[in-house]
């Protein structure tokens, strides 16, 4: 992928940069993300599930997985027609840590699931004990520092004085851009790993985070924690969202307009517990 270099400049600072046929003065601004849950959601894997797809005709002894509706399910002992799923069935769920907490599965001692927009540990052995209600479920350590990571929102908007076309028009051009990312801070430790990034209600790719430690690039949480090893440092993100954005007037009217885009991004740790923003390229 090609890497979207960070601009970092002071809010209010004023660049002037070349623009069609004059000179565009450009705002580049940053503030922080207006729509930004605090909860945690559970991510997908990213690795894919290489076991076969349940049958019904097929028959299953201890210890043989398969993936029904997917998820990763273990045979406890032998059966036939008998579809994954039940607490006390011939199924259990072969990876537990960090999915979505359900009804339906067994968990054992330091099991995490995710209910409720919290992260759970497993205190022991349980069975559609419900976290928050139940001492076999204690909050994790992690939901404080996965919650105050903050995200910031980057725009530039640039625009040149109208000018006369070889119609005797005038016309008016406005550009910019949009993105979002972490926000760059001084750390001994890097919190996430990779995000999903969804466009217009659609699934678009799964990357590793990208940043800049001391001049030098890493993607992902286990190669930029490498480069902290000697102790906090400046830590500078690559946008994980970035949209163009701008129009063009004739005589005042608008003839060309960015297509709008929103949608959203779980911005995942290594373990697959994610923070989600959503985006609008019109709206703060």
């Amino acid at each position: 992928m090609e890497r979207l270099m960070k601009i970092q400049i002071a809010i209010g600072i004023v660049a002037t940069m070349a623009f069609s046929n004059a000179s565009a003065t450009c705002a580049i601004l940053e503030s922080p993300l207006g729509k930004i849950s605090t909860d945690l959601v559970a991510g997908k894997s990213q690795q894919p599930l290489l076991a076969p797809e349940w049958q019904s005709n097929a028959v299953y002894v201890a210890g043989d997985q398969v993936q029904f509706e997917n998820k990763l399910y273990q045979a406890r002992w032998w059966s036939k027609n008998e579809k994954p799923g039940p607490v006390w069935g011939s199924w259990e769920l072969a990876a537990q840590d960090n999915v979505a907490w359900s009804s339906f599965s067994t968990y054992q001692l330091d099991d995490k699931v995710i209910f409720d927009g919290k992260v759970y540990r497993a205190q022991y052995w349980n069975a559609n004990e419900r976290p928050g209600e139940s001492g076999a479920w204690k909050l994790d350590d992690s939901n404080a520092t996965l919650k105050n990571a903050q995200f910031v929102r980057s725009e530039t908007d640039c625009g040149a004085p109208p000018y006369q076309d070889e119609l005797g028009r005038e016309v008016m051009i406005r550009s910019g851009s949009v993105g979002v990312e972490l926000q760059s801070e001084i750390t001994d430790s890097i919190i996430f790993d990779h995000f999903y990034l969804y466009r217009n209600g659609e699934f678009q790719y799964s990357r590793k985070i990208e940043a800049s430690i001391q001049n030098n690039w890493c993607k992902g949480q286990d190669e930029c924690q490498a480069l902290l090893e000697q102790g906090a440092q400046n830590v500078t993100y690559l946008p994980i969202y970035m949209y163009n954005t701008g129009f063009k007037s004739v005589d005042g009217v608008v003839v060309e307009r960015t297509a709008p885009e929103k949608g959203y991004a779980d911005v995942c740790t290594k373990d697959n517990i994610c923070r989600r923003f959503e985006f609008d390229s019109e709206n703060r």
